[in-house]
C-alpha cells in the first residue's frame, strides 16, 4: 500500500472553496479529516490536471441516482477518487471567524 504524506486544504475565513491539496501522484483514495465548520459538510472536487476542477459524485446503479460526495465535520472519511491528484472541499456556508483546515492522505495498492 501507497500513503501519500499528510497534507492540508485551508478553506480561509469568509471563503467556501479550500486551496488545493496536490497529493504528489494519482491516488485510488483519499482519508479526509473535516474540521469543526461554519456549516456541518463539504463536498469533494477532485482534478487530474489542477485546472479543471469537478465535484465528486456517487452512482448508484441500482436506483439510477447520483449524489454528490459529502463529508460530515469532525468525522475521519475514506473517499474514493478515481485516480485524481488534486482535490478541493467546498464547504455548504462560508467560513466565519476563522479558517477550517481540512486533512487529506492518498491511498493506493
Amino acid at each position: 500500500m501507497i500513503i501519500s504524506p499528510l497534507k492540508t486544504a485551508v478553506i480561509a475565513d469568509g471563503a467556501t472553496t479550500s486551496a488545493v491539496a496536490d497529493l504528489g501522484q494519482e491516488y485510488e483514495k483519499i482519508v479526509v479529516y473535516v474540521p469543526t465548520l461554519t456549516g456541518a459538510t463539504v463536498t469533494v472536487q477532485v482534478s487530474f490536471d489542477n485546472s479543471t476542477f469537478g465535484t465528486l459524485y456517487i452512482v448508484d446503479p441500482a436506483a439510477g441516482t447520483t449524489a454528490a460526495v459529502t463529508l460530515a465535520e469532525t468525522r475521519m472519511t475514506v473517499v474514493a477518487i478515481g485516480g485524481m491528484r488534486y482535490v478541493k472541499f467546498v464547504a455548504n456556508s462560508a467560513q466565519s471567524g476563522s479558517a477550517a483546515t481540512v486533512y487529506v492522505r492518498g491511498v493506493k495498492n
